[in-house]
């Protein structure tokens, strides 16, 4: 298997960017007003280059135990009746020990530098997907700045939070609710919540099936 960072420096950067701007694309509200539509243009595509650059050339973080433990993977979601690559995160560890009931992670909150050594897996359809993949890495990769700038900050948020729900400062939602102006939202009618949960069971029986069957192709390579 491939490190993500590996990956990086073998795909096609402007197949990258292109793919990136497809699903991600940039809004007025992303520039400064004096710069033209051509100008902004020339700047995401050239902010995202460099962001690739940073990504093939950071020295990696390796883990305290010197074990790499973590590797995205590829499986099939519905959508639209359609087949979709979902994204996903797991310990192989935990892929090895509970299989399809493996734990996914979120990663917008982790270094670059550690993320960079993670494994890509070898199985077929995220072999498929790679570009996708790399893609959906960058986009949460730079949730807080290209490079990260903002990610401390947010860390020290967030550990404050925490101390406030643990000294049972934070407020209750139906008082956040108000707070903030919520409405009650329309809602489906007790037969159209049967139909959905229906719909609902099959995709995730779709869900389910398509990544056991990764997860056996990860583990037998």
């Amino acid at each position: 298997m491939q490190t993500v960072q590996a990956a990086f420096k073998n795909a096609d950067k402007e197949a990258l960017i292109k793919k990136y701007l497809h699903e991600y694309p940039a809004t007025i509200d992303d520039f400064d007003d004096g710069l033209t539509v051509g100008e902004a243009k020339d700047l995401i595509q050239k902010q995202l280059s460099e962001y690739i650059d940073r990504l093939r050339n950071i020295d990696i973080k390796q883990p305290k135990d010197g074990c790499q433990d973590w590797i995205f993977y590829v499986y099939h979601c519905s959508d639209d009746e359609v087949p979709t690559a979902r994204v996903a995160l797991s310990r192989l560890s935990d892929l090895r020990e509970k299989g399809v009931a493996a734990e996914e992670y979120g990663y917008d909150f982790t270094e670059q530098a550690k993320l960079m050594g993670y494994y890509v897996a070898d199985n077929k359809l995220t072999q498929h997907y790679l570009d996708e993949l790399l893609v959906e890495i960058m986009y949460e990769a730079s949730f807080f700045g290209f490079e990260q700038e903002d990610l401390q900050d947010e860390l020290d948020e967030l550990a404050r939070r925490k101390k406030e729900i643990s000294q049972g400062k934070a407020i209750p939602f139906d008082e956040f609710a108000k707070k903030v102006g919520f409405t009650e939202l329309d809602e489906f009618s007790p037969l159209e919540e049967k139909y959905l949960e229906k719909v609902i069971a099959y995709q995730i029986k779709i869900l389910q099936n398509s990544k056991l069957t990764e997860i056996k192709q990860i583990l037998a390579a």
